[in-house]
């Protein structure tokens, strides 16, 4: 074997190798790129689809809310007691909740922000009601302990118990007008963003 032949073998192989390394190179450089651009549409997909369940619950939560308690909140006049029992057992928010992780994918700021702010509020309204009724079966306790025993301290127990309703009123109408108002801004973030109309 000639000299000649030994390098000229050993150059074919070494231009072979660097074609092979130039495209192996290329075609993980290729599929890298369709796995990045794949995984970006894919999570597009899933924020796309997080947004259309997040409106369509709130939708729901917030019509049946408007229906059934919001006029006695809004007709509520001052110093004086939301008196009706308002049954919060359940959690309204299964797809935030379940889904909480995936917010922060939402790129866009003023959305991400006003659909937290509006759930923190809901969430703050539902914890409100809840307390309302709390109190509510406080001051019915009062009221058949004063009636029972026509004692004046109960009477006053009973007393202190309505007043601190009457103030709560206050703060039931505060919440529930904030509440909606978060709602309202993001139903508006949610249209503007496209979630509405696809």
């Amino acid at each position: 074997m000639s000299v000649e032949s030994l390098m000229s073998g050993l150059i074919g192989a070494l231009a072979g190798g660097l074609i092979t390394g130039g495209f192996t190179i290329y075609a993980i450089n290729r599929t890298e790129t369709f796995a990045k651009s794949s995984a970006a549409e894919n999570e597009a997909g899933l924020v796309r689809s997080l947004l259309h369940a997040i409106h369509d619950e709130l939708e729901v939560v917030f019509e049946r809310y408007r229906r059934h308690v919001a006029p006695q909140v809004e007709a509520l006049q001052p110093n004086t007691p939301f008196a009706l029992f308002f049954p919060v057992n359940n959690d309204y928010f299964t797809v935030f909740n379940g889904n909480a992780h995936l917010v922060g994918k939402i790129k866009d700021h003023d959305l991400r922000r006003s659909l937290v702010r509006t759930y923190v509020l809901a969430k703050g309204l539902v914890d409100t009601f809840r307390m309302n009724n709390h109190m509510l079966a406080e001051l019915e306790r009062a009221e058949e302990l004063a009636a029972a025993t026509g004692l004046e301290s109960d009477e006053k127990v009973r007393r202190e118990r309505y007043a601190a309703l009457c103030d709560y009123g206050a703060l039931i109408q505060k919440d529930h007008y904030e509440a909606l108002s978060a709602y309202e801004d993001l139903f508006r973030r949610l249209h503007k963003n496209g979630v509405l109309s696809q």
